[in-house]
């Protein structure tokens, strides 16, 4: 009720246990092997760097405001190769997906539909909009690949291209369109929705609790070569 922005065909709606599993083992492939952790690790620690020079000059930070664009760009970064901020679509996704996001709850107990609402009119159609974009990453990503003779476009390891060449076995394309679009949204919430309110909260605590912020450090200290994570 509260994700049904991400479409029936998401892993969380899916009943076929056999499903199930071959959804998540793709989807290890792509967030939870080494490299893409270390990866996050790098990227996250570079960009948060960047963004948190001037904390000190400041009075005070509005983490969650300021950690909202920077999770979205390391997520986009990690999984799809780019930073969202950068380009017009990517903008346009963010939006809309925040906005389902922030609304979801508003509607997910309705006994009805009530489409005398221009409220709820907005949010439906704000899904149509979303998994709109969404399909145009995808059908770029599949031409892309199709029009590229050398084969170096398939062998780009981010999130689009995995879901516009994954095979089954008999040689088919495991995502259907409308499977990798809910696929692709699903990655977004996963990688934004809970990750913002988890370092939101991280953030605040270890600021509201210094002799803790000092032990972590600490101990990051001891298991981190150097001043920083390297490839």
């Amino acid at each position: 009720m509260f994700l049904n922005y991400l479409g029936d065909e998401n892993l969380l709606f899916q009943k076929d246990p056999v499903v199930v599993k071959q959804l998540r083992l793709k989807y290890n492939r792509m967030v939870s092997n080494q490299d893409a952790l270390r990866k996050v690790t790098i990227v996250a620690q570079d960009m948060f760097e960047s963004r948190g020079d001037d904390w000190l000059n400041k009075n005070g930070v509005d983490i969650h405001k300021m950690t909202g664009p920077l999770i979205y760009d390391i997520m986009g970064r990690v999984l799809f190769g780019g930073e969202w901020s950068k380009t017009e679509i990517g903008k346009e996704i963010r939006k809309n997906h925040v906005y389902l996001i922030e609304n979801s709850n508003v509607w997910a107990f309705y006994p009805f539909k009530p489409w005398y609402n221009s409220d709820y009119r907005k949010y439906v159609s704000t899904i149509k909009v979303l998994r709109g974009l969404a399909g145009s990453l995808v059908d770029k990503r599949r031409r892309d690949v199709e029009n590229d003779k050398t084969g170096e476009e398939a062998k780009r390891n981010d999130a689009v291209t995995m879901l516009v060449t994954e095979k089954r076995e008999d040689g088919t394309l495991f995502f259907s369109r409308a499977l990798a679009i809910s696929t692709l949204i699903g990655f977004l919430n996963g990688a934004y929705d809970t990750t913002h309110a988890t370092t939101d909260w991280l953030l605040f605590h270890l600021a509201k609790y210094p002799d803790v912020q000092r032990r972590v450090q600490q101990e990051i200290d001891s298991n981190v070569k150097g001043d920083r994570v390297t490839l």
